[in-house]
């Protein structure tokens, strides 16, 4: 197993940052990084998490949550 030489790039450090947040405010259950610089990211209690495998997948799935937040946010006004 090779280390990522990236793990402490910037765009790394963005997603790590933005999954925190999410966890944070409950629309992500929990994430872990590995020394790889993968992630397994579960949406929900109970889901077996979702590997995901670059930084630019990360943030991805965090713009995907954050159109799924803002358009319930549409419907409820």
């Amino acid at each position: 197993m090779q280390l990522s030489e990236d793990r402490y790039s910037p765009i790394c450090l963005e997603a790590a940052v933005w999954v925190d947040v999410l966890i944070r405010h409950g629309l992500l259950h929990a994430a872990v990084q590995f020394p790889t610089g993968h992630w397994l990211i579960a949406r929900h209690a109970g889901d077996p998490g979702r590997a995901v495998n670059t930084p630019a997948e990360v943030l991805a799935l965090v713009a995907a949550v954050q159109r799924r937040v803002r358009s319930s946010a549409g419907r409820t006004r």
